[in-house]
């Protein structure tokens, strides 16, 4: 939300919205600790940040369709057969 906020593509009141929105979809928290080395892994693997793949690999292991409005993490996760939506 903040590369959209920083790009004039939204408005400031707006981010709180969709922080909300995205809030409200969230079934369960999980401890980072839980999948650090595989995202690091999956990180070098992919040539991506490692704050994405803790995303993107805690997507593949609990079976749950990623939320990214990141088009190359789009890209990727198409790439590794995880499901995701944007708003």
């Amino acid at each position: 939300m903040l590369k959209y906020y920083r790009g004039g593509f939204i408005e400031k009141n707006t981010c709180d919205k969709l922080l909300t929105l995205a809030e409200n979809l969230i079934d369960d928290f999980v401890d980072i600790s839980e999948n650090n080395h595989e995202a690091l892994r999956e990180a070098i693997r992919l040539n991506h940040s490692t704050y994405d793949m803790l995303f993107l690999t805690l997507s593949r292991s609990r079976e749950a369709k990623l939320l990214t409005l990141d088009e190359r993490l789009k890209k990727l996760a198409e790439q590794e057969n995880i499901k995701y939506f944007t708003l």
